[in-house]
């Protein structure tokens, strides 16, 4: 799992971050989870990746809500070799299937951002 190589990394302005990454070495996937309930998806998602949350976004507003149907999480990490590793991804439950997760992966190397999105396979 991309856990395995992460180190987790605090970012203080994720966005300024993300926009400062550049798109062209950012891999985009698209995947369905198992998980029904939308804080055990994220917390999933948190641990396979072995990032850290960034922006509050590890935690869903009002709580473990299960009204909530969506969610955007924002992570950050270092990936073996040094490389800054940043990722979006939006989580969305649907009824009787799990969860979609779309994920956008940035880091200053192709390689690795699409290493990451290939372990999420």
């Amino acid at each position: 799992t991309p856990s395995d190589y992460m180190a987790k990394i605090g970012v203080a302005d994720f966005r300024q971050a993300w926009n400062g990454t550049d798109d062209r070495n950012e891999a985009l996937g698209k995947f369905t989870m198992p998980v029904k309930a939308l804080d055990h998806a994220v917390s999933s998602l948190i641990r396979s990746l072995g990032m850290t949350p960034c922006d509050g976004t590890g935690e869903l507003p009002g709580g473990h809500s299960s009204d909530r149907k969506q969610h955007m999480l924002h992570l950050a990490g270092k990936f073996l070799g040094g490389h800054e590793v940043l990722a979006r991804a939006q989580l969305t439950v649907r009824s009787g299937e799990g969860t979609l997760l779309r994920v956008a992966v940035r880091s200053d190397d192709k390689a690795v951002s699409d290493a990451v999105m290939s372990c999420m396979n």
